[in-house]
């Protein structure tokens, strides 16, 4: 019997660590440094057209900043964080509908921290704090707030009946299911860096909803709500810049950062058998078209505006722009030049694009048509 004993802990404790092993992904993309890639040299390479949406104002309808902008349907969801208010367009750029219930009722919040749209219900997915979500219909009527026991986080997904929530502090993902049941799903390696505003986090297409937890070295595809390791990023000095970022954020200086950075990816979008990452990665903006058949890759850095974080919907990758940016850059000769040179092949009417409504401060919608 007590051989017997020993054989079962032996064979409990080899199931445990077995279990406990970490998994890795079988596709590795290695980010080369900078000076070793070459840039896109002609938007004609990646666009067919580049359409402009001025967001119309009115009264209840001006927008501070952008934080996320998503297409749903004919309309489109922006949230601002500065005004605490989530705005809804119609394609055309005229305004539909506007959430913004700041209060201490079971309704309302102090702040908004992220929302997302379940596209099967048809519901609006809204991060708040005090620590709940806002579950409303596609005009922001409120169907109902579920309390998340005073747990914080920072980024919601909804995909296929599931919100999952992730806290970046401690590298942790939480699910919660429509039976509002809230429980720990996964966790990263610990990296204290800075969450990095732009960095979502999750990533939607529409075959897939995938997972960086920012600056880490692993995108996650999440499959029947496992997180199944999918791409693992490589790069020169790897293991200095990880346990760089381990440390605490205040003592990581700028110039560490430039020698031992780590990737931030912005966006990822699934297109004809590929996977695009648009990334940042020693503070330039890059994009990874990645062949999912072929696991192969090809590497490019990005100028201009095509390195916008945003949605991607029917084609179309879809930015942000601001005019006082349109009214600086229409003044400097060179960066015309530039543009006119750089988009050649590319509908695109530069002049006429550059001398918007200058009554209009609202944000403008960039359309940028792949091709």
């Amino acid at each position: 019997m007590k051989y017997l004993l020993l054989i079962l802990l032996f064979v409990c404790s080899c199931s445990s660590k077995q279990n406990n092993t970490v998994k890795i992904a079988n596709n590795t993309i290695y980010l080369h440094p900078n000076d070793k890639i070459k840039p896109v040299e002609q938007g004609s390479e990646l666009l067919s057209e580049i359409k402009f949406i001025p967001l119309k104002e009115e009264d209840q309808y001006v927008i501070a900043h952008v934080n996320k902008l998503i297409r749903c349907d004919s309309f489109f969801y922006l949230w601002d964080r500065k005004t605490q208010t989530i705005y809804k367009y119609d394609t055309e750029g005229n305004p539909a509908k506007f959430f913004h219930q700041v209060g201490g009722s079971l309704n309302e919040y102090i702040e908004i921290v992220d929302f997302d749209i379940d596209t099967e219900n048809k519901e609006i997915n809204i991060l708040c704090l005090p620590p709940k979500i806002l579950y409303t219909d596609m005009d922001f009527n409120v169907k109902k707030a579920v309390d998340l026991d005073g747990k914080n986080f920072n980024r919601i997904a909804s995909w296929k009946n599931t919100a999952f929530l992730y806290n970046h502090t401690r590298r942790v993902v939480y699910s919660i299911n429509q039976g509002e049941k809230l429980k720990e799903c996964f966790s990263t390696t610990e990296m204290q860096g800075d969450l990095i505003d732009a960095s979502p986090a999750f990533f939607k297409t529409q075959q897939a909803l995938y997972f960086q937890s920012p600056g880490d070295d692993c995108i996650y595809k999440i499959t029947e709500n496992e997180f199944v390791p999918y791409i693992t990023l490589d790069y020169d000095n790897k293991q200095s810049a990880i346990t760089l970022h381990n440390k605490n954020v205040l003592e990581i200086t700028f110039e560490e950062r430039l020698k031992y950075p780590v990737p931030y990816i912005k966006n990822i979008i699934e297109k004809d058998n590929q996977l695009i990452l648009f990334y940042v990665h020693g503070m330039i903006y890059r994009m990874c078209t990645y062949d999912i058949s072929q696991n192969t890759y090809n590497d490019q850095i990005l100028i201009s505006f095509l390195v916008f974080p945003g949605c991607f919907y029917n084609n179309t990758l879809y930015g942000i722009e601001y005019p006082y940016n349109i009214a600086r850059q229409s003044k400097i000769t060179e960066y015309k030049d530039f543009m006119r040179n750089f988009m050649s092949g590319v509908k695109y009417d530069l002049d006429e694009n550059m001398s918007l409504d200058k009554g209009n401060e609202n944000p403008i919608i960039v359309e940028q048509i792949l091709k």
